[in-house]
């Protein structure tokens, strides 16, 4: 919520307690579920998120700083050059895959009729 304010948050948990649900409501969360949950709740709450997103806020809550430990917020730059090398390591691992697997099932084969 801290790097995306525009992004609806949902909160689901089986352990929710009113003081949870009270920090979620500061932090701007657009709706705090407990479990069980029925697909009318989903429904509901995913209608609700994509509501309040679609309509400005009319005047801003007082809400209480969040804040975010640095460890949970990783670097940009870092994500980037993880998805750069797995967007160059796909089609590679889509042409070898094949080959790996038929080759470890004629092995399985080869040494299956060794030991008969």
């Amino acid at each position: 919520k801290a790097s995306q304010p525009w992004l609806p948050v949902v909160i689901i948990t089986g352990y929710g307690s009113q003081e949870n649900q009270s920090r979620a409501e500061a932090a701007s969360v657009s709706d705090f579920l407990n479990k069980p949950l029925s697909p009318e709740m989903i429904e509901r709450s995913a209608s609700k998120a994509l509501e309040a997103h679609r309509k400005p806020a009319a005047e801003p809550a007082a809400t209480e700083e969040v804040t975010i430990p640095e460890a949970a917020v990783a670097p940009v730059k870092e994500n980037r050059m993880k998805d750069v090398a797995m967007f160059l390591a796909a089609p590679i691992y889509a042409l070898v895959m094949p080959f790996v697997e038929i080759s470890a099932m004629v092995w399985v084969a080869i040494r299956g009729k060794k030991k008969d």
